[in-house]
């Protein structure tokens, strides 16, 4: 089943991931630490590929790559020891050409992931808050 989410717009976009102070280490640590994270990484982008609606825009990626990068990021963004040194998302994104549809379907993706990890509901929505402040970042297309 594919989970598509509205999101709310947050108050304020969180821009580059390692200048704000990271959340709670309770929180990271709560649900395993970076291998919880890295498993629902790969849970994530295991549904992406999946979605035909969705597959494409990875087609020339390298996924092993990805992940390891994404495992990092949102290590990092959880408050973990993670060192994320990706490009500026704006700038990671730009060529793909991604639309509020394709983002919210993303979301809705991670949704599940976090859902089948275990994650409760008020943390669930603490990240999606993290994410929904990305959108700007992130939706490049029409």
């Amino acid at each position: 089943m594919i989970h598509r989410v509205e999101l709310i717009e947050p108050l304020s976009p969180l821009g580059d991931v390692d200048a704000r102070p990271p959340m709670s280490d309770s929180f990271y640590n709560k649900y395993g630490g970076s291998p919880a994270v890295a498993a629902i990484v790969h849970d994530f982008y295991t549904r992406i590929q999946e979605d035909s609606g969705l597959s494409s825009y990875f087609e020339d990626v390298d996924m092993t790559g990805l992940i390891a990068h994404q495992t990092n990021f949102i290590g990092k963004a959880l408050g973990g020891p993670e060192v994320y040194e990706g490009k500026d998302l704006k700038v990671a994104h730009a060529d793909r050409g991604i639309d509020d549809d394709a983002f919210s379907a993303v979301v809705g993706h991670l949704v599940a992931a976090l859902e089948a990890a275990g994650v409760e509901e008020p943390d669930c929505k603490a990240i999606l808050e993290l994410i929904g402040s990305l959108r700007d970042q992130v939706v490049t297309g029409g």
